[in-house]
């Protein structure tokens, strides 16, 4: 990602490539992998927040590094403004777990709980797709079919909650 598909000012995240490491090359830009991985996708308004710090401390980054910043607009940088290489996420992330004591978690597993929890959530199984990036919905919910047995739980206990009267009003009707 980098930052000219940041859309500030509608909340706004534009998904337009992705980056690879090659042998002989290092880390290059490639063409998303299916039509698809191409989105747009609104994030809430506290990932902007994070988005904005960051977006500092980047600036800060390069202001500091001066002549040595080798980087152009990557959002995920190394240390010398490079895009972040893929292994280096998982590395960092490891990193950033283990400091903050919080069990380890891949960015696939990210992906995984992300997909899981929007789906137990009642969100609809085609805003899923869209916003993971996923060619097909029969994927989506081949894959996921554990968080659509507790949003079918969520369903039936919805219902029952309309259909019930409320202790409340059963004693307002004695």
């Amino acid at each position: 990602m980098q930052w000219k598909d940041v859309d500030w000012k509608n909340g706004l995240v534009h998904i337009r490539r992705a980056i690879q490491w090659q042998q002989g090359r290092g880390v290059v830009e490639v063409p998303t992998k299916t039509d698809s991985s191409q989105r747009v996708i609104r994030l809430p308004q506290i990932m902007f927040d994070v988005l904005r710090e960051y977006r500092q401390y980047w600036l800060e980054q390069q202001f500091r590094l001066g002549s040595v910043w080798e980087g152009n607009d990557w959002v995920f940088i190394s240390d010398t403004g490079k895009p972040l290489a893929p292994n280096r996420l998982n590395e960092w992330l490891r990193e950033f777990m283990a400091k903050h004591g919080l069990p380890h978690i891949s960015p696939h597993g990210l992906r995984h709980t992300f997909c899981s929890l929007q789906i137990a959530s009642g969100v609809n199984v085609r805003t899923v797709q869209a916003r993971s990036g996923h060619s097909r919905a029969s994927t989506l919910t081949d894959v996921y079919s554990h968080a659509f047995k507790t949003a079918d739980e969520m369903a039936s206990d919805t219902l029952d909650d309309i259909l019930t009267p409320k202790a409340q009003f059963k004693r307002q009707q004695a």
